[in-house]
């Protein structure tokens, strides 16, 4: 069956593909806001959801992706049937990164899940097609706390969590305003730790392999 943007439409309005087995279909909505740079709140409620929105969000960045999580820890299901999903998603990051000019700004709000044998980092970092830097931020005392987690582009995209287990979200492709408050608050949380000397940084140039052992600041 061929959808018509009528058809997403109204999929937008009744949110009934959220609770929906159907990811092909949620994969499909989720690409006609992004490509229409719908300024509309797609709810996600379970990991195969994030992980769709997030390849979204990386597929139709530019030069710049902020994110702040909890410890990466986006394979913690550890759902055999997530693989494809999660393919998808690291696919997007390394094209995203596979750009001149390209960042991926981390702010981790608690502690990076399995270190340096992290899935996520170890997929984009030493990918050898990757061109652009990677930038991982980590509070040397304490977690960040009372923030939400969320992920935002420079092309107004983003993904906010509400709910403190990482899966309920909302994500929006054309919301400018909230889009920049995302990203302030993202740099505001990272200058006041670098000031309080409260973080590790860690900086990937091109050529640079995911290691924790380099702190930078």
């Amino acid at each position: 069956m061929i959808l018509t943007g009528h058809d997403f439409e109204e999929c937008l309005e009744t949110e009934m593909f959220v609770n929906h087995s159907d990811l092909e279909l949620f994969e499909k909505i989720v690409a006609y806001c992004a490509d229409t740079k719908k300024n509309s709140n797609i709810s996600n409620k379970n990991i195969h959801h994030a992980l769709i929105l997030a390849k979204a969000v990386f597929s139709g960045a530019d030069t710049r992706v902020h994110i702040l999580s909890g410890g990466l820890n986006f394979d913690k299901h550890e759902d055999v049937s997530l693989s494809e999903t999660w393919v998808n998603f690291t696919d997007a990051a390394r094209r995203f990164l596979s750009k001149d000019g390209s960042e991926l700004d981390i702010l981790i709000a608690d502690t990076i899940k399995d270190g340096e044998s992290n899935r996520f980092l170890t997929a984009i970092i030493n990918d050898a097609c990757r061109k652009g830097q990677v930038i991982v931020r980590v509070p040397t005392d304490k977690r960040i706390e009372n923030v939400q987690h969320f992920m935002v582009s420079d092309q107004s995209a983003y993904r906010i969590e509400t709910d403190d287990k990482g899966t309920i979200a909302i994500g929006n492709f054309g919301d400018n305003t909230t889009a920049r408050k995302l990203i302030k608050i993202h740099e505001r949380i990272s200058k006041k730790l670098f000031e309080d000397g409260a973080c590790h940084i860690y900086r990937f140039s091109r050529g640079e392999n995911f290691s924790l052992q380099n702190v930078q600041a």
